[in-house]
């Protein structure tokens, strides 16, 4: 009895964890997710450990795994500033969103 209990409760686990991975999906491929990132423009450049470029380039990573585009590329050329572009490749590298 407590071994079908126990084995009801996993998969009962298992399709609730699936399903929380759909609504995650459904929600990064949605158009109202694509709306609401929009490139920062309240930077005040001095590197801060909770940059508003950082925060866009997470945002902006986890809306593209599903196609595939190069971030790097589309991060770096918004910024004009080479030492705030060198910071914020630094931050991102080691945060691994980028090569």
């Amino acid at each position: 009895m407590n071994l079908v209990r126990s084995k009801v409760n996993n998969v009962k686990r298992q399709t609730l964890d699936n399903w929380k991975g759909i609504l995650v999906t459904l929600r990064l491929c949605s158009s109202d997710n694509q709306n609401e990132i929009t490139e920062p423009t309240n930077c005040c450049m001095s590197g801060c450990t909770n940059c508003v470029w950082i925060q866009y380039a997470e945002k902006l990573t986890n809306s593209l795994k599903v196609s595939n585009l190069d971030v790097q590329k589309e991060i770096m050329d918004k910024i004009q500033d080479p030492n705030m572009k060198a910071f914020l490749s630094m931050e991102l590298r080691c945060r691994k969103l980028i090569k």
